[in-house]
C-alpha cells in the first residue's frame, strides 16, 4: 500500500492534528500523485524521466485543431501509462478559454467504479491543476 504526505492545493504539506504531517494512503495517494504529475514536466524526476505531463510545452500554442488533438493525446498517453486506471474509461478534452487552455479529464480506477475528474489550466507561464473530484 502506498503512503505519502497529504499536500494542499499549493503543494504544501498539510499538518495533522498532532502537529505531524498528515498522511494519505491507497487511492487517495495515487490521485494526489497524479495531480502532482499533471503539474510537472518530464525530466523533473531524475529516476523517472518520462514522469510528468509537460503541459507547459503548449503554453504559447496556436489555437488549432491539430494542437488541441496533440494536447489530448499527450494527456491520454500519460494516463494510459498508469496500471491503476481503466484505460477504456479515459476521457480528455482540451479547449481554449481566453488566454488559457482548459483540459478536462475523466477516468475510473480499476479499484473503483467512481468517476474521477481533473481540470488543468495551461496558462502562459504556469500550470494550474484544479482538483480531482
Amino acid at each position: 500500500m502506498s503512503v505519502d504526505m497529504r499536500i494542499d492545493n499549493d503543494f504544501q504539506p498539510v499538518p495533522a492534528a498532532n502537529g505531524d504531517t498528515a498522511l494519505i494512503t491507497g487511492d487517495d495517494c495515487f490521485l494526489q500523485t497524479l495531480k502532482v504529475e499533471a503539474a510537472s514536466s518530464e525530466n523533473d524526476l531524475w529516476y523517472d524521466p518520462e514522469w510528468g505531463w509537460s503541459l507547459l510545452d503548449f503554453a504559447q500554442a496556436q489555437q488549432t485543431e491539430l494542437m488541441r488533438m496533440e494536447i489530448e493525446q499527450r494527456v491520454r498517453q500519460k494516463l494510459e501509462a498508469h496500471e491503476e486506471i481503466a484505460v477504456n474509461s479515459i476521457s480528455v478534452s482540451a479547449s481554449w478559454q481566453d488566454d488559457q487552455i482548459a483540459v478536462a479529464v475523466a477516468f475510473r480506477l480499476l479499484s473503483s467504479e467512481e468517476l474521477y475528474q481533473l481540470s488543468v489550466n495551461i496558462g502562459r507561464t504556469e500550470i494550474e491543476v484544479i482538483d480531482i473530484a
